[in-house]
């Protein structure tokens, strides 16, 4: 315990040295932050409609025996509300036990095209049925992408709701991004590969998004430096776009990762990318000498402050590891001493009494200091 207090303390100073970085605005080039400035927009807006429907069927399927509200039928004085408290060993109000259907979805978007659906326990009262709602779809003939499927189930049967979605789309065609602040545009082709997987368990939530590109292609958006990269003003606009652009003009295949994890409500978004991997070490590699400089202009105040508290502490800690070593070493002794006798007696026992077999005590570990 003395030794994983002492340990603590250089989280605590860690932890400082952040706090102070941010005070005096050393901005972050570590990857994943990278990472998310230049795809979060894009990422937020492609994980909006899943969030949508997650609200939608939250609102139209409780959980459990939750009662469900309508509006009452319209009275001269106060309409009201008809609350329908579901109950045990009844038949649902709506149950479809297994549906099997084509369908068609017009348009030129993602999920246009012809499916074969099929689905499993879709009620309104999901307690009463006692088991959860699945479902898939999977795509016959396509007008965008091509072997789009889906899958999920839906556990409303407890008190807590449960709920899992997959989704893989193959040979997917996305529009062009524009990269933000990079002065640059990113086309990936038709051979996209995204994937989606959300799982939720009551007001949790946690999933995945990923998309993989290998045949992109980058278009500068602006000619700002373009001849002059070595004379521009470091920190600049034109300085900061001509370095993501050299970043990665070369890259031609592209992987985004999103987590999403946290309350249902407002959930956290984290992103990474090789991308965002490229352009902070090449910035870091730029900036480097002033960076340093800063950094350690933060961490010798840091210092300042606190090496005296953290050498006191680290030197009291030393001290009771060794007062609890000292008063340790001469019970450990005796102990030795008391299973050495032990043995002396069990051997004199077994001489006395011939052909017999007594069970031998097992060892004592002898105790290490602390």
């Amino acid at each position: 315990l003395v030794r994983a207090g002492v340990a603590g303390l250089d989280d605590a100073r860690r932890a400082d040295l952040a706090f102070v970085r941010g005070l005096v605005h050393i901005p972050s080039f570590e990857a994943p932050d990278v990472s998310m400035s230049m795809f979060g927009p894009m990422v937020t807006e492609r994980l909006k409609p899943v969030m949508y429907w997650v609200n939608v069927a939250e609102q139209y399927i409780p959980p459990g025996l939750d009662p469900r509200r309508h509006a009452g039928p319209n009275r001269l004085r106060r309409s009201g509300t008809t609350f329908a408290f579901p109950l045990a060993h009844t038949w649902p109000d709506f149950l479809v036990e297994h549906a099997h259907a084509d369908l068609a979805l017009g348009g030129r978007t993602i999920a246009a095209g012809s499916y074969v659906a099929e689905v499993s326990g879709a009620t309104t009262q999901p307690a009463v049925l006692g088991r959860p709602m699945t479902f898939r779809a999977h795509r016959t003939s396509m007008v965008g992408p091509r072997d789009l499927s889906v899958s999920g189930a839906m556990d409303r049967t407890g008190r807590i709701a449960f709920d899992s979605l997959q989704a893989g789309v193959p040979r997917l065609t996305i529009p062009s991004f524009t990269v933000p602040g990079a002065g640059a545009r990113l086309e990936f082709g038709d051979s996209s590969f995204m994937e989606l997987g959300l799982a939720r368990a009551g007001a949790e939530l946690r999933g995945t998004w990923h998309l993989s590109a290998d045949a992109v292609h980058w278009r500068r958006t602006t000619d700002s430096g373009v001849a002059r990269d070595s004379a521009l003003r470091l920190g600049s606009l034109a300085w900061a776009e001509s370095l993501v652009w050299r970043s990665i003009a070369n890259i031609r295949g592209v992987r985004i990762d999103a987590s999403i994890s946290g309350p249902l409500t407002s959930p956290h978004l984290a992103v990474s990318s090789n991308i965002g991997d490229a352009v902070a070490s090449n910035i870091k590699r730029e900036m480097g000498a002033e960076l340093r400089r800063a950094e350690g202009l933060v961490r010798a105040r840091v210092d300042s402050i606190v090496s005296k508290q953290l050498a006191e502490a680290r030197a009291k800690g030393a001290e009771l590891e060794a007062q609890v070593r000292d008063r340790l070493s001469g019970p450990a002794e005796q102990l030795q001493q008391v299973e050495t006798e032990l043995k002396d007696a069990l051997s004199r026992v077994t001489s006395v009494i011939p052909g017999a077999r007594l069970p031998s005590l097992p060892g004592i570990p002898r105790p290490r200091p602390r």
